[in-house]
């Protein structure tokens, strides 16, 4: 069964050495998918503060099999009232 390394860009990087076996790459991008959710919910405001981070998930040999991107971005005039407080 093939192995997936899900790393976590956010500023640093986040390794995932050991990776998951997981039967094949469909089911990767529906755990991918999981986990961001998970990481979200855990820790919401990381994404604010952050303002946007990548999963990367690579196989055993650390090829790039694909990108889960997130990204938060406060609309100018929001961004401009919590400046004023």
């Amino acid at each position: 069964m093939p192995r997936y390394h899900f790393n976590l860009e956010d500023g640093e990087s986040v390794l995932d050495p050991e990776g998951t076996e997981l039967p094949n790459l469909t089911v990767a991008r529906s755990e991918a998918v999981r986990m961001a959710g998970r990481l979200l919910e855990d820790n919401p405001a990381s994404i604010w503060a952050q303002g946007d981070w990548r999963m990367v998930v690579t196989d055993d040999a650390g090829v790039v099999l694909f990108t889960l991107s997130i990204a938060a971005m406060e609309a100018a005039e929001n961004a401009a009232a919590n400046d004023r407080r």
